[in-house]
């Protein structure tokens, strides 16, 4: 991922087994087609719990379209490795990243097909067993929703 990855962008990525990203500026990752009302289509709202370490930080990422750089969507579990961009060579910097990113990725995945890498499922904080247990039950999962309904009213203005 190298620039903005939003909206279907991002719900394609997050269909990949492995996710690489540049640690730039323009990188950016999110869904802001919420903005719009509308919500993700591609099963963004299925991927992006399983994959974000943090439940209520994926449910604000769906509810309010913010957008993420390279190392916080790592740190939340969305990204397996953030790579640090090259500077200027021979070619102008743009290339020289997208460049420096192909070899990584080609590389990552020829360690993937071997064996050599395996994709770790994050460790649950303990914030996120509480949650779990909470959404196990009834009255758990009405108040986590009444939470996100907070949110949204007072982003939203009502």
């Amino acid at each position: 991922i190298m620039g903005s990855c939003l909206g279907g962008g991002m719900e394609l990525a997050m269909s990949c087994q492995y996710r690489l990203a540049l640690a730039s500026s323009k990188t950016q990752l999110g869904q802001p087609e919420v903005m719009l009302g509308l919500l993700p289509g591609a099963g963004g709202t299925m991927r992006l719990p399983r994959l974000c370490k943090d439940y209520l930080e994926a449910a604000q990422l769906m509810l309010t379209g913010k957008s993420l750089r390279a190392e916080k969507a790592k740190k939340l579990g969305l990204i397996n490795h953030v790579v640090k961009p090259l500077g200027p060579g021979v070619e102008d910097v743009t290339h020289n990243n997208l460049r420096y990113l192909e070899e990584v990725a080609i590389d990552t995945a020829g360690q993937l097909a071997s064996g050599k890498l395996k994709v770790k499922p994050g460790e649950d904080s303990w914030k996120q067993y509480i949650i779990k247990w909470l959404m196990g039950y009834q009255f758990g999962r009405d108040y986590i929703f009444n939470q996100m309904r907070g949110q949204v009213k007072k982003m939203t203005g009502g």
